[in-house]
């Protein structure tokens, strides 16, 4: 089986020095997927929405948080479709230096099928604005998957 998205997404990040730290995200992908068995290939669509949320304590120069993260995502093949619904927990770490907010998460801690882990940063450049780029990576032996995210924002 393969499978390429490409999608959009929200995140919001509340930094406070020595207090909670809140944070919580939104994304919807969409693409295309091939399951294939010897000589025989069958393509069809695949959707997902996502909505996370994670709870923290800011420390100076590294907040340490857990969340919660839900999916709802569909396929469709020949005109068939499939839908499901999965909750999983997450927990992770942001350290701070300077303009630069680095992030590493675990996710889904709870399902080893659909474990993987995370790595980031967030600068925050002299007007405000914000730039990121993180980088994920299915822990499965069993299969490979890898998610690059770019992203574009304000600091408030």
């Amino acid at each position: 089986m393969e499978s390429n998205t490409l999608g959009v997404g929200a995140n919001f990040y509340n930094f406070r020095d020595d207090s909670v730290y809140l944070g919580a995200s939104f994304t919807r992908f969409t693409g295309d997927i091939d399951v294939c068995e010897v000589v025989f290939c069958i393509s069809g669509d695949i959707s997902n929405t996502r909505f996370g949320g994670e709870i923290g304590w800011d420390f100076d120069y590294y907040t340490p948080f857990i969340g919660a993260t839900f999916d709802t995502g569909e396929i469709e093949f020949l005109g068939q479709s499939e839908s499901d619904d999965e909750w999983s927990f997450n927990a992770g770490i942001w350290l701070t230096l300077d303009m630069v907010y680095l992030r590493g998460v675990v996710y889904s801690i709870d399902d080893s099928d659909s474990r993987s882990i995370s790595g980031g940063f967030l600068y925050q450049m002299d007007n405000d604005f914000v730039f990121g780029a993180a980088v994920e990576f299915l822990l499965d032996s069993d299969s490979d998957g890898m998610s690059f995210t770019l992203s574009f924002g304000r600091a408030f």
